[in-house]
Protein backbone atom coordinates (compact mmCIF):
# COMPACT_ATOMS: atom_id res chain seq x y z
CA UNK A 1 0.00 0.00 0.00
CA UNK A 2 1.06 3.42 -0.81
CA UNK A 3 0.75 6.11 1.74
CA UNK A 4 -0.20 9.52 0.49
CA UNK A 5 1.35 12.45 2.28
CA UNK A 6 -0.74 15.47 2.93
CA UNK A 7 0.82 18.86 2.62
CA UNK A 8 0.26 21.20 5.52
CA UNK A 9 -2.16 24.08 4.73
CA UNK A 10 0.36 26.53 6.20
CA UNK A 11 2.98 25.39 3.71
CA UNK A 12 0.54 26.03 0.84
CA UNK A 13 -0.28 29.52 2.20
CA UNK A 14 3.41 30.28 2.61
CA UNK A 15 4.11 29.18 -0.97
CA UNK A 16 1.28 31.31 -2.36
CA UNK A 17 2.48 34.32 -0.32
CA UNK A 18 6.06 33.96 -1.57
CA UNK A 19 4.81 33.68 -5.12
CA UNK A 20 2.74 36.87 -4.73
CA UNK A 21 5.73 38.76 -3.30
CA UNK A 22 7.95 37.57 -6.16
CA UNK A 23 5.31 38.65 -8.70
CA UNK A 24 5.12 42.11 -7.09
CA UNK A 25 8.93 42.44 -7.22
CA UNK A 26 9.03 41.47 -10.89
CA UNK A 27 6.21 43.88 -11.79
CA UNK A 28 7.89 46.70 -9.79
CA UNK A 29 11.23 46.07 -11.50
CA UNK A 30 9.51 46.09 -14.88
CA UNK A 31 7.81 49.41 -14.16
CA UNK A 32 11.11 50.88 -12.98
CA UNK A 33 12.89 49.77 -16.15
CA UNK A 34 10.00 51.01 -18.30
CA UNK A 35 10.29 54.49 -16.73
CA UNK A 36 14.08 54.55 -16.28
CA UNK A 37 14.66 57.81 -18.19
CA UNK A 38 12.02 59.59 -16.15
CA UNK A 39 13.40 58.23 -12.88
CA UNK A 40 16.93 59.29 -13.79
CA UNK A 41 15.68 62.76 -14.80
CA UNK A 42 13.99 63.21 -11.41
CA UNK A 43 17.12 61.99 -9.65
CA UNK A 44 19.32 64.42 -11.60
CA UNK A 45 16.99 67.38 -10.87
CA UNK A 46 16.86 66.50 -7.17
CA UNK A 47 20.65 66.18 -6.97
CA UNK A 48 21.14 69.52 -8.78
CA UNK A 49 18.64 71.23 -6.48
CA UNK A 50 20.37 69.89 -3.36
CA UNK A 51 23.77 71.01 -4.67
CA UNK A 52 22.40 74.48 -5.45
CA UNK A 53 20.77 74.83 -2.03
CA UNK A 54 24.04 73.88 -0.35
CA UNK A 55 25.96 76.39 -2.49
CA UNK A 56 23.46 79.15 -1.69
CA UNK A 57 23.56 78.37 2.03
CA UNK A 58 27.37 78.43 2.08
CA UNK A 59 27.63 81.66 0.07
CA UNK A 60 25.07 83.52 2.20
CA UNK A 61 26.47 82.23 5.48
CA UNK A 62 30.05 83.10 4.50
CA UNK A 63 29.02 86.64 3.60
CA UNK A 64 26.56 87.47 6.40
CA UNK A 65 27.18 85.01 9.25
CA UNK A 66 24.47 83.84 11.59
CA UNK A 67 22.37 80.81 10.83
CA UNK A 68 21.08 80.30 7.28
CA UNK A 69 18.21 78.06 6.19
CA UNK A 70 17.52 77.62 2.47
CA UNK A 71 14.46 76.01 0.87
CA UNK A 72 13.16 75.51 -2.64
CA UNK A 73 9.43 75.08 -2.96
CA UNK A 74 6.19 75.79 -4.76
CA UNK A 75 3.02 77.16 -3.22
CA UNK A 76 -0.53 77.02 -4.41
CA UNK A 77 -1.57 80.40 -5.70
CA UNK A 78 2.01 81.34 -6.61
CA UNK A 79 3.16 80.56 -10.12
CA UNK A 80 6.68 79.18 -10.37
CA UNK A 81 9.38 78.15 -7.93
CA UNK A 82 10.40 80.00 -4.78
CA UNK A 83 13.88 80.13 -3.27
CA UNK A 84 13.43 80.87 0.41
CA UNK A 85 16.33 82.08 2.53
CA UNK A 86 16.05 82.67 6.27
CA UNK A 87 18.92 84.45 7.99
CA UNK A 88 18.80 84.20 11.79
CA UNK A 89 20.96 86.71 13.66
CA UNK A 90 23.15 87.75 10.70
CA UNK A 91 25.98 90.18 11.41
CA UNK A 92 23.99 93.22 10.18
CA UNK A 93 20.71 92.55 12.03
CA UNK A 94 21.29 95.03 14.88
CA UNK A 95 21.94 97.91 12.46
CA UNK A 96 18.87 97.17 10.32
CA UNK A 97 15.54 98.94 10.56
CA UNK A 98 13.08 96.24 9.38
CA UNK A 99 10.58 98.85 8.18
CA UNK A 100 13.13 100.98 6.35
CA UNK A 101 14.38 101.02 2.79
CA UNK A 102 17.78 99.77 3.94
CA UNK A 103 16.22 96.41 4.94
CA UNK A 104 14.71 95.97 1.46
CA UNK A 105 18.08 96.84 -0.12
CA UNK A 106 19.79 94.27 2.12
CA UNK A 107 17.19 91.66 1.09
CA UNK A 108 17.89 92.48 -2.58
CA UNK A 109 21.60 92.06 -1.88
CA UNK A 110 21.04 88.66 -0.22
CA UNK A 111 18.88 87.51 -3.15
CA UNK A 112 21.58 88.63 -5.61
CA UNK A 113 24.25 86.68 -3.68
CA UNK A 114 21.96 83.62 -3.70
CA UNK A 115 21.26 83.90 -7.44
CA UNK A 116 24.96 84.31 -8.22
CA UNK A 117 25.80 81.11 -6.32
CA UNK A 118 23.34 78.96 -8.29
CA UNK A 119 24.59 76.60 -10.99
CA UNK A 120 24.68 78.13 -14.49
CA UNK A 121 21.24 77.99 -16.06
CA UNK A 122 19.42 77.44 -12.75
CA UNK A 123 16.85 80.09 -11.88
CA UNK A 124 13.98 80.66 -9.48
CA UNK A 125 10.82 82.60 -10.27
CA UNK A 126 10.63 84.23 -6.84
CA UNK A 127 12.91 84.89 -3.87
CA UNK A 128 11.69 85.09 -0.30
CA UNK A 129 14.19 86.57 2.15
CA UNK A 130 13.48 86.42 5.89
CA UNK A 131 15.56 88.25 8.48
CA UNK A 132 15.08 86.85 11.96
CA UNK A 133 16.41 88.36 15.17
CA UNK A 134 16.38 85.98 18.15
CA UNK A 135 17.35 87.30 21.56
CA UNK A 136 16.71 85.41 24.79
CA UNK A 137 13.00 84.59 24.71
CA UNK A 138 11.91 87.07 22.03
CA UNK A 139 12.16 87.03 18.28
CA UNK A 140 11.20 89.28 15.39
CA UNK A 141 11.07 88.45 11.71
CA UNK A 142 10.80 90.51 8.54
CA UNK A 143 9.91 88.92 5.20
CA UNK A 144 10.73 90.36 1.79
CA UNK A 145 9.45 88.96 -1.50
CA UNK A 146 11.71 89.69 -4.44
CA UNK A 147 11.19 89.09 -8.13
CA UNK A 148 14.16 88.32 -10.41
CA UNK A 149 13.50 91.55 -12.34
CA UNK A 150 14.22 93.51 -9.14
CA UNK A 151 17.75 92.10 -8.96
CA UNK A 152 20.77 93.69 -10.63
CA UNK A 153 22.01 91.96 -13.79
CA UNK A 154 24.35 89.02 -13.30
CA UNK A 155 28.01 89.82 -13.79
CA UNK A 156 29.50 87.73 -16.55
CA UNK A 157 33.15 86.91 -16.98
CA UNK A 158 33.69 88.29 -20.47
CA UNK A 159 37.27 89.10 -21.49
Amino acid sequence: MTESRRTSPWLKIFGIGCGAVMLAIVVGAGLLLWNWQSVMGMYHRARTTMTDLTQVQTAVQDKYGGSVNVTANRRSGVEGSILGITLTNPSFIDKLNPDGADARRKALEVAAVARASLSPGETYDHYEIVFSRVRDSSSTTSTYRIEPGDLPPLKTDKP
